[in-house]
C-alpha cells in the first residue's frame, strides 16, 4: 500500500512561529472496508535555527468502514512527544476533515505521537484516536468512536484459540489457532487499520499455544498441532517482523507443552508456566531466549501442576502466578509471588477459587482480580498491593457471566462484565457505571465473549469476535502525555495509588489544604506516562519530603531520599535527571548526585513514596526539559 503522498523538503527563511504547511495536499488514498479521509499537511520543523528545514507531510485519518465519520466533521490534532508544549509548538489547530490542505502549526521533530478528537455538528458522535509518529515520512492516524465497539473492517480469518498479541504501540499479531481451514497468522496496522497476512507462517500450526511479545517480536509456544490430531506441539517459534513474519528456525523445549501461561521477563527471555503434557500436568517453569534460540529449565523454580494459569510480571519486575485448573478441571485458588528471574517463589497467597477471573497488573504497582465465585455470588474484587498483600474491595453486585480486565489510562482498568461495561476508581477502591450514553454503531458486538483480547494502548480494549477484530477507544493518554503540569494541588489527578487506599493504616490520598498524604512504604505513580530526561519539583512540610521514586520498564528502582540516594529535610525538593545522571537540588540551593541511576537512556516511570514517618506532597511540577 503506496503512502498518499511522498514527503518533499524547501528551505524556508522563517522561524517556527511562522512556518505553514503547503496547500495542496495530495487527494485521499482510499483502501478496501476502510473511509479515508481527506489529508491534511503539516509543517515538520526539521530545526529550530533562523532558517528551518521544512519537510511537508501529509496526515490521512481513517476509520473503520462500519463506523465512518460523518461527512461534517471536525477534527483537532494535537502532538506530544519529549518536549515542554507550547502555544506554537503542538499541532493543536482544528480543520475539517474534508477539506483540502489546511493550514497546521509545525509539528515539532521532536513529536512521537499524535491524538485526534473528531465530533460532528450533526451528530453526538466523537471520534478518538492515537498514533505514533516516525520522525520522517507521511503520517496515518486511525480514529474510533469512543465508548463504542466496532469490529475493524478487513478480516482476520475465523478461528479459535488464537492469541492477540500487541508487538508495538500500532501493530498487532493475531497467530495460532484452529480452524478449518488452518488460520493463518496476520499483522493488523492500528495507524491505517489494514489486516495483512504474515509473510513467512509458523511452521507448525498450533492452537493452546502462547504467544508472548517481547522487545522487537514475540514467542509462539507449545501448543496442539490439530493438523496431527492434536498431537501436543515441543517446539517455539520466533515472530521477528512484519515484512519477514517468522523466522525459518525452531526453538527445542524440553517437552511438549499446552495450556500453559506466559509473560516476558524484564531479562527479554519468555517465561512458560504449568501446562499439559503427555503424562498429566506440569508445575515446571521453562525460559525461551528468542536471541539466542535456546530454552532451558536449569535454575528455575516451579509451582505445584497446573494449566491455564494467569501470569503477569508486575511492575516491580516479580512474576505473580495466580490460579488455574487442577488435573480434574477444578479452579485453583493459590497465588505464586515469583522473583524477577523465576529461580524463587518469594511469596504465596490464596484467593477465592473460580472459572471465572481475570487479572491485571497495574502500572502504579500490583495488580487488580475480579473473580465470579461458581455459586453465583456477587463478584469479588481483590487489590494485590505493590508489597505482596491481599486487600479485598467492594464487591460487584450480581453473578458476572465472563469478567475481562483491559488496561486503562489514569490507573483506571476497564472491566466488561458479560452484559456491561465499569471503570475502576483507584482512589475510591470500587468499580463504577461507564459510558453513559454509549454509542451503538452495527455490526457490531457490546464486549468481549472469548479469551483472545488485549489492550494496545492504555485506553484501547481489543478481541476477537468470529472473523472480526473488535476495538474499543475509551482513553487517548500514553507515555508522551503532556497532562504533566502542576499535579497534586487541587486532587489526586493522574496519580494512581499502589494499593488499595481502604486498607492503608494512616491516610493515604489527598487532603483539601495539605496535599497528598502518604504513608510509610505506600506510594503514588503518575499513570501512564514515562519520560527520558525529566525534572520534578515537589513542595513538602518540614521533615515530611516524600521518596521520589524513578522506575525504568524491567522494575529497577531509584529512591531520591531513601537507601541509595539518601536525602535531607527540606520544605521543596528538585530531581534532575538526565540519563544515568540524577541530581537533587534542596530548597532551591544546595545540591548533589545521587551515586546510583535508572541505567543509560531507558525511559522512567514517576512516583512518590512515604518516607518512615510518613510524607506530604503538594504542587508537583514535573517537565520534560530539566
Amino acid at each position: 500500500m503506496s503512502r498518499s503522498a511522498a514527503p518533499r523538503r524547501s528551505r524556508a527563511a522563517v522561524g517556527p512561529r511562522a512556518a505553514r504547511a503547503i496547500h495542496g495536499a495530495a487527494a485521499a488514498r482510499t483502501w478496501p472496508g476502510l473511509v479515508s479521509l481527506a489529508p491534511i499537511a503539516i509543517a515538520a520543523l526539521a530545526s529550530c535555527h533562523k532558517d528551518p528545514v521544512i519537510e511537508t507531510r501529509s496526515i490521512t485519518i481513517h476509520a473503520p468502514a462500519a463506523c465512518p465519520v460523518s461527512d461534517d466533521a471536525y477534527a483537532y490534532l494535537y502532538a506530544s512527544g519529549d518536549f515542554e508544549p507550547t502555544a506554537d509548538a503542538p499541532a493543536n489547530q482544528g480543520f475539517a476533515l474534508r477539506s483540502r490542505g489546511a493550514e497546521l502549526p509545525g509539528l515539532p521533530q521532536a513529536a512521537r505521537v499524535l491524538v485526534a478528537d473528531v465530533s460532528s455538528t450533526t451528530s453526538e458522535a466523537v471520534w478518538r484516536g492515537v498514533t505514533y509518529v516516525a520522525a520522517s515520512g507521511d503520517v496515518d492516524l486511525l480514529v474510533w468512536p469512543s465508548a463504542a465497539a466496532c469490529p475493524l473492517s478487513g478480516s482476520v480469518g475465523a478461528r479459535a484459540g488464537s492469541s492477540l498479541v500487541p508487538i508495538d504501540a500500532s501493530h498487532v499479531l493475531v497467530t495460532a489457532g484452529q480452524g478449518d481451514p488452518v488460520p493463518g497468522s496476520v499483522i493488523v496496522d492500528f495507524a491505517r487499520g489494514a489486516v495483512t497476512s504474515v509473510g513467512d507462517d509458523l511452521l507448525t500450526p498450533r492452537a493452546r499455544a502462547s504467544a508472548t511479545a517481547f522487545a522487537g517480536g514475540a514467542v509462539v509456544a507449545g501448543g496442539a498441532d490439530f493438523s496431527r490430531g492434536g498431537a501436543l506441539v515441543d517446539s517455539a517459534e520466533v515472530f521477528v517482523s512484519a515484512s519477514a513474519g517468522f523466522d525459518r528456525a525452531k526453538i527445542a523445549l524440553s517437552g511438549p507443552r499446552a495450556d500453559h501461561g506466559a509473560v516476558a521477563l524484564a531479562n527479554g527471555e519468555v517465561l512458560l508456566v504449568g501446562g499439559t503434557s503427555f503424562e498429566g500436568l506440569l508445575g515446571s517453569l521453562e525460559a525461551i531466549d528468542p536471541a539466542s534460540h535456546r530454552a532451558r529449565t536449569a535454575g528455575l523454580t516451579a509451582v505445584p501442576p497446573r494449566k491455564s494459569p494467569a501470569v503477569l510480571r508486575l511492575a516491580s519486575g516479580e512474576i505473580l502466578v495466580a490460579g488455574g485448573l487442577d488435573a480434574d478441571g477444578k479452579p485453583l485458588d493459590d497465588l505464586f509471588w515469583l522473583s524477577r528471574d523465576a529461580t524463587r517463589v518469594l511469596h504465596n497467597d490464596r484467593l477465592v477459587a473460580s472459572a471465572e477471573r481475570t487479572f491485571l497488573a497495574l502500572h502504579a504497582g500490583g495488580a487488580l482480580a475480579v473473580v465470579a465465585p461458581d455459586d453465583g455470588s456477587d463478584a469479588l474484587v481483590a487489590v494485590i498491593s505493590a508489597d505482596r498483600g491481599l486487600q479485598l474491595a467492594a464487591t460487584i453486585p450480581g453473578k458476572l457471566a465472563h469478567p475481562r480486565l483491559f488496561d486503562g489510562d489514569g490507573g483506571a482498568p476497564l472491566l466488561w462484565t458479560g452484559d456491561r461495561w465499569l471503570r475502576w476508581q483507584p482512589w475510591l477502591g470500587t468499580f463504577a457505571a461507564t459510558f453513559d450514553a454509549p454509542q451503538k454503531p452495527k455490526p457490531g458486538p457490546d464486549g468481549p465473549a472469548g479469551d483472545a483480547l488485549a489492550s494496545l494502548d492504555p485506553g484501547l480494549a481489543l478481541w476477537l469476535d468470529g472473523d472480526a477484530l473488535v476495538g474499543l477507544r475509551f482513553g487517548a493518554r500514553g507515555a508522551y502525555t503532556t497532562d504533566v503540569g502542576t499535579l497534586l494541588a487541587q486532587g489526586t489527578g493522574p496519580f494512581a495509588p499502589d494499593r488499595l487506599v481502604e486498607a492503608t493504616s494512616a491516610p493515604l490520598g489527598f487532603v483539601d489544604g495539605q496535599g497528598l498524604r502518604l504513608d510509610a512504604d505506600t506510594a503514588a505513580f503518575l499513570s501512564d506516562a514515562t519520560f527520558a530526561d525529566v525534572a520534578v519539583d515537589v513542595d513538602t512540610d518540614p521533615g515530611r519530603s516524600p521518596l521520589v521514586v524513578l522506575r525504568t520498564p524491567d522494575g529497577a528502582e531509584i529512591e531520591i531520599g531513601g537507601a541509595t540516594c539518601p536525602g535531607v529535610a527540606s520544605r521543596h525538593l528538585r530531581v534532575e535527571r538526565r540519563g544515568p545522571a540524577v541530581r537533587v537540588v534542596v530548597d532551591g540551593g544546595a545540591s548533589f548526585a545521587c551515586p546510583v541511576g535508572p541505567a543509560g537512556t531507558e525511559r522512567v516511570a514517576i512516583g512518590l513514596r512515604g518516607a518512615s514517618s510518613g510524607s506530604v506532597a503538594r504542587d508537583v511540577v514535573i517537565s520534560r526539559s530539566p
